[in-house]
């Protein structure tokens, strides 16, 4: 068991080597950091404002160690809430540095915070938690320093707080939960099947958090990002690459952006009437976890707004259903777990793909052969794609420049990709969550009450012992 808990940590560790630095090669190290870390700067100093042309000569100037550079000419954006921003503002009064490292050291101590967290919901060991965990975090959220880590913490956090009946850490999640508002609303529909002490809970945040944005930033900053701000980011996204929301799929079948983007909104609003029914299915049976993780799994599907570091929000819930000894939920997990578009930027990483997928089949199903069929078969995958990619490439089709803005611009000229290769990528990521949904349908309503499950069912946890949920 610690031989495992040090091996799984010690992967973590070197996946995050290698992806802090394959984003130092790109110029690109703590890119989004860096805009965080200039809103914040912006607010304590009574500056704030959306705008790029704000932005741009904070994110522009030298910061500290030569390392961190950013893109000539190009402003990150900073499409955080109010209450988000206000979280930098400490971070803005030392030196960026000391901000970036720091920040670093509180990310990687979260993953290993919300691998301890699953561990104590039972739906997962320590040492598969963390190897679900690692190329989400040190490939895709650590190097560039990307949010949705805090509202993983946050489903965490709010999943051990309500089957345990403890109203702080459910308070604090849903706060964190709310550092990505698609989360936080599908968290909230969750919360309002489960009862309403548990809505009261969320709605007095939700009150707290609005007057706190209003203190950090000011009425018209919010109103601008409600109004204008977030429908224009929103926009300039659906294109890009690293998206998987529907909107993207829409717009890549030929629809105008409009249509993309009314689609992704319809099926938002299903994802949010499906995470109520689930929720509230799951919390009859007894079952407060899988209630309190399924909503981001569905707002993620039926998201409007899902990019690459998005997913992490995912695993709670596909590692959750694993743990109710379902197909669907190790191939969800395994998927989750490996990120193909960072992977593959980093072809030594694919090294990766059997360990992973072998060690969390292991895990779930306890047996070395489906751990070995486990590894080949995503590896095959993997080679596929890699031979696809060689072969055929990832077609760079740049649009026609936004008329959005900088970013808009930047995006439409370096990041929409067209053909069929970029199917073959995203498909296992869609498939996964499709699958979150089906295999929790078929736990929720078809499936053994948890009590039943007490009596009936165990964990095969990483080597083979039961051990009762």
């Amino acid at each position: 068991m610690i031989a495992r808990r040090i091996a799984a940590l010690a992967f973590l560790a070197i996946v995050t080597f290698a992806g802090v630095r394959h984003q130092l090669d790109r110029t690109a190290l703590a890119g989004d950091f860096r805009a965080f870390y200039c809103a914040g700067e912006l607010a304590r100093t009574g500056a704030f404002s959306y705008s790029e042309t704000a932005l741009a000569p904070c994110e522009q100037r030298r910061m500290g160690a030569a390392f961190f550079t950013a893109l000539p000419g190009v402003a990150y954006p900073a499409p955080l809430p109010g209450y988000a921003v206000a979280a930098f503002i400490p971070l803005s009064l030392m030196n960026f540095t000391s901000a970036t490292i720091l920040w670093y050291a509180i990310t990687m101590l979260a993953a290993l915070l919300v691998a301890a967290m699953l561990a104590l919901l039972r739906v997962a060991s320590f040492d598969a938690a963390v190897m679900a965990l690692a190329i989400p975090f040190g490939l895709v959220l650590i190097p560039v320093g990307e949010l949705p880590w805090v509202a993983l913490a946050g489903i965490a956090m709010l999943a051990v707080g309500t089957a345990r009946s403890v109203r702080s850490l459910r308070i604090i999640g849903f706060i964190c939960a709310c550092s990505q508002p698609q989360i936080a609303l599908a968290v909230l529909v969750a919360l309002a099947a489960l009862g309403r002490r548990y809505v009261i809970e969320a709605v007095s945040v939700v009150v707290a958090l609005c007057c706190l944005s209003f203190i950090t930033i000011g009425s018209h900053a919010n109103i601008e990002y409600v109004t204008r701000f977030l429908p224009s980011h929103v926009a300039a996204e659906t294109i890009r690459a690293q998206q998987y929301g529907v909107p993207w799929i829409v717009f890549q079948l030929g629809n105008s952006i409009m249509v993309a983007q009314w689609a992704g909104r319809i099926a938002f609003a299903i994802a949010l009437v499906a995470t109520f029914f689930y929720a509230r299915a799951l919390a009859r049976r007894g079952d407060l976890t899988g209630a309190c993780v399924i909503g981001p799994a569905l707002a993620l599907l039926g998201g409007p707004f899902v990019h690459e570091d998005h997913l992490v929000c995912a695993i709670p819930a596909a590692l959750w259903l694993a743990s109710r000894q379902s197909a669907f939920g190790v191939f969800a997990a395994i998927v989750l777990a490996l990120p193909v578009e960072s992977l593959f930027a980093q072809p030594v990483l694919l090294l990766a793909v059997p360990m992973v997928s072998a060690s969390l089949t292991h895990a779930y199903v306890g047996k070395v052969r489906a751990a070995l069929y486990a590894a080949l078969g995503t590896t095959a995958y993997a080679a596929c794609i890699a031979i696809a990619a060689a072969r055929f490439g990832l077609i760079l089709e740049p649009a026609l420049p936004s008329a959005h803005g900088i970013w808009a611009s930047y995006v439409a000229q370096h990041d929409v990709v067209k053909g069929w290769v970029i199917w073959l990528v995203k498909t296992p990521v869609w498939l996964a969550l499709a699958s979150v949904a089906i295999g929790a349908a078929y736990v929720t309503f078809t499936g053994l009450s948890q009590t039943e499950e007490l009596n009936q069912c165990t964990v095969q946890p990483r080597g083979g012992e039961p051990q009762p949920l």
